[in-house]
């Protein structure tokens, strides 16, 4: 997988979020409307989503104060 700043394409693909709070999180990801499937793991999320939307999810997550410890591109 190749990865770029600037790939601005709809294309999808799985991206894990480990975080500290699961409940809160969430609640957070079941908001946001581009996101619809979110698999829940031990110690996060994975979902589907372009590449230029992580930072909308992380600034997402960053105004409830939830801790983020890995966005993670899974194969």
């Amino acid at each position: 997988m190749e990865t770029t700043p600037f790939d601005y394409s709809d294309k999808k693909f799985s991206v894990y979020f480990e975080v500290a709070d699961k409940k809160s999180t969430l609640e957070v990801l079941k908001k946001i409307a581009f996101i619809d499937k979110i698999e829940h793991l031990q110690y996060g999320f994975k979902v589907n989503i372009a590449r230029q939307q992580i930072p909308e999810i992380v600034r997402y997550l960053s105004q409830e104060s939830i801790a983020i410890y890995a966005v993670t591109p899974q194969k």
